[in-house]
């Protein structure tokens, strides 16, 4: 399968012959709107896209040869700025990304390597997402003074986690790209100056990651809070229902462990807004639920 996208974002709608082959072969009303968009004025298309979430513009860009080309193109960096710009507290793109790569980076929930499994966050030092599996074909864990670094000062010029035994964790094809760049340095000042300067980046990138850590901790725990609100507003909004349709007193002789019941119940506990067809779909069986409690009531007190 081919990979979905590099650090650059230069491979984000790469797909393989099975999923071209079903795009093909598709029918329906909506088949080909899309390629209404190359038909607009370029400013129009900018400004419509500019309004699109991150994510929605990469699977954008990933529909037809023209739209990556639109997408990835310099000239679509303010569509870009201004999508990402959408997520306030989201830290900057860093200078060693592209933007639609970090948005790659940020909000697509595939595997960087196989494009499969889906991973719940990157690796922010080192830039990138894998699932398990694929986490030991990208990356190794070396000692600073394996043979095969001599005289380089791997954990100075790569981003990195330590790990215990004194190892460490880098990105497989970083590495042997840092080595092919070091072995072709021979100028022992030149040598000197390069490492300061990947130290100096490798500082950024290490502050830059915990900044985003922070972010996407903060982003999972406003996440629960709101998925916590939308639960209890869905649960006043069906015992309202059920006090309109005459089970008031049912409801107030409920015991603490019917509401604890209740509360499981898989209508209840779904995190969204409760709509008329949703009520409708499942009054039957809280109804049901309502009347089992009634009759674990004693007699004198129905």
């Amino acid at each position: 399968m081919a990979k979905r996208a590099r650090k650059d974002g230069s491979s984000l709608i790469s797909t393989n012959s099975k999923q071209k082959a079903v795009k093909r072969t598709r029918k329906g009303k909506n088949v080909g709107k899309l390629a209404m968009l190359l038909k607009m004025p370029m400013d129009i298309l900018f400004e419509i896209l500019a309004h699109l979430r991150p994510l929605d513009l990469l699977h954008v860009a990933r529909t037809s040869k023209e739209l990556r080309r639109i997408l990835l193109a310099p000239s679509s960096t303010s569509v870009w700025k201004d999508s990402l710009s959408a997520d306030l507290d989201l830290p900057e793109c860093p200078p060693d990304l592209s933007y639609p790569g970090w948005a790659h980076l940020v909000y697509d929930p595939f595997c960087h390597m196989c494009s499969d499994s889906r991973v719940k966050n990157p690796d922010w030092k080192l830039r990138v997402r894998l699932c398990a599996l694929c986490s030991k074909r990208g990356l190794s864990a070396c000692q600073p003074w394996s043979v095969y670094f001599r005289d380089l000062p791997i954990q100075e010029l790569l981003p990195h986690h330590d790990v215990k035994d004194n190892r460490s964790i880098y990105v497989k094809a970083d590495i042997d790209k840092m080595v092919k760049t070091w072995k072709s340095i021979k100028d022992t000042a030149a040598r000197w100056q390069f490492s300061e300067e990947r130290r100096d980046i490798v500082e950024r990138i290490d502050e830059h990651a915990s900044r985003c850590e922070a972010w996407a901790r903060k982003k999972a725990l406003d996440k629960i809070a709101y998925q916590d609100t939308v639960r209890l507003a869905r649960r006043t909004s069906i015992i309202q229902k059920l006090k309109d349709a005459g089970y008031t007193a049912d409801i107030e002789s409920m015991t603490e462990d019917d509401w604890a019941s209740f509360d499981r119940l898989r209508p209840v506990a779904q995190k969204r807004a409760l709509t008329d067809q949703a009520w409708k779909n499942m009054k039957e069986n809280v109804v049901e639920f309502i009347m089992s409690c009634r009759d674990k009531q004693p007699a004198d007190a129905n």
